[in-house]
């Protein structure tokens, strides 16, 4: 769960956090309870990693948070997203 409020950076330190006091679901898990949304399964997040992935490394860095944008716009299915992805890039 999210750290306490109060909590500095280098306290209360997990393992693979970066020193930053909370893992990556962690800190998603209370951004999506800030902001109201259900966080993502494990297998969403896996697939939104894996298109901000081929975005990066087809272009430049920031179109990865920008196609993450863009597929939860979208509304669709996060595999068809891949897809298209893919095939933008070349990889299909």
């Amino acid at each position: 769960m999210a750290s306490a409020p109060g909590v500095r950076v280098g306290q209360g330190e997990r393992e693979g956090s970066g020193g930053l006091g909370m893992n990556k679901e962690e800190w998603l898990a209370a951004f999506c309870a800030r902001v109201g949304v259900e966080a993502p399964s494990a297998e969403e997040a896996d697939r939104l990693l894996e298109l901000a992935a081929v975005a990066a490394h087809a272009s430049e860095r920031p179109a990865a948070p920008l196609a993450c944008w863009v597929a939860g716009r979208s509304g669709r299915p996060v595999d068809e997203l891949v897809r298209a992805a893919r095939e933008i890039s070349g990889e299909s």
